[in-house]
């Protein structure tokens, strides 16, 4: 030992921990097999309860949200910025519309409220306003309309809606319809065409003037009547739409 270096020590201290350490682990399965089958199977469930035990705390701490989790807070998220557009006439609900601002201002499809005379907004937890157009596109599809008269104790319940950055090709996207129960659709972009998002969404999981969002609940881009085809629905982009938005553009 006196006449080797530091190095040549360092290595053969390594090699006798390695071999100490095969020599247990050998020796330890060679008592596992002579042991009793009742004892393994005690040492067995052993591990399997601690796995089990520090499994779960493991994941409380890393506190990771799953791919459904971001699904379900998105939707939560934006269900109190989307009121239902419904008809005094005879109290069918006519299509979607997105709350833009904290005055009230809702955006929809121009044809939503070409069928009746006078609507209500019903907001998420049920409540029925009245509502009155206040600006259309003139040669577009998009539509204005706010609570009439003003209803201040709206406040708690108005939420405006999120604008989402332009979405990429293949990016996950969810829609929000339903007039009696909340409806979930999925599907990815399949085309960005200038102001057009296009979508895989099934046409049965889509309403005039219903948004679609990502998994952050921010919205990507509007459904309107002259964008549909058989075959796909399509959303018109909320960065085309910020334009013509003049709450916004203030």
């Amino acid at each position: 030992m006196e006449h080797l270096s530091k190095q040549q020590i360092v290595l053969l201290t390594l090699l006798v921990s390695f071999v100490t350490a095969l020599a247990t682990g050998i020796f330890t399965v060679s008592l596992m097999n002579q042991a009793p089958e009742s004892v393994g199977q005690t040492i067995s469930r052993v591990i399997e309860k601690t796995i089990e035990v520090a499994s779960p705390q493991s994941a409380s701490v890393a506190n990771i949200p799953t791919f459904e989790d971001r699904i379900a807070n998105a939707v939560e998220k934006i269900a109190s910025s989307i009121v239902q557009i419904k008809s005094k006439d005879d109290g069918t609900v006519v299509g979607i519309g997105l709350i833009i601002s904290k005055e009230g201002v809702i955006v929809t499809d121009k044809s939503v409220v070409a069928r009746a005379r006078e609507y209500f907004a019903v907001f998420h937890n049920g409540k029925q306003v009245p509502v009155a157009i206040i600006q259309s596109q003139i040669n577009g599809d998009i539509i204005f309309l706010a609570p009439f008269p003003p209803d201040i104790s709206l406040n708690k319940l108005i939420t405006p809606i999120t604008f989402a950055a332009l979405p990429k090709l293949g990016q996950t996207i969810l829609s929000l319809s339903g007039t009696s129960t909340q409806v979930l659709g999925q599907g990815i972009v399949t085309e960005i065409s200038a102001e057009i998002i296009h979508s895989s969404i099934p046409r049965s999981k889509v309403m005039l003037g219903g948004p679609i969002f990502d998994v952050n609940g921010e919205v990507i881009g509007i459904n309107l009547s002259s964008l549909n085809s058989e075959n796909e629905m399509n959303f018109y982009s909320v960065n085309a739409l910020k334009d013509v938005i003049p709450v916004i553009r203030k």
